[in-house]
């Protein structure tokens, strides 16, 4: 699986390419591309842009920016909730 697929098919739906984010994040399309492709980490910036770009609730950031870029089924994902994990 590529890395970030779920948020690459948030794209496809929204029919952007990566220049076309990496214009509008004010980023080169490098560094967009490096992100997508795992060879670097979004920063809090990049993430809240694409939450609040295609309307994604911040309780599903987790899905859409899985550790290391890919999502590993069965592994246990924490949340916070009132100070307490889940």
């Amino acid at each position: 699986m590529r890395p970030y697929q779920k948020l690459r098919l948030k794209l496809k739906e929204y029919d952007y390419t990566q220049e076309e984010i990496a214009r509008m994040m004010g980023r080169s399309l490098s560094y967009v591309a490096k992100r997508f492709g795992g060879k670097g980490a979004w920063d809090m910036d990049d993430v809240y842009f694409f939450l609040h770009q295609f309307d994604i609730p911040a309780e599903e950031m987790h899905l859409y920016f899985p550790e290391h870029g890919i999502w590993q089924e069965g592994k246990r994902c924490y949340k916070l909730v009132r100070g307490q994990a889940i």
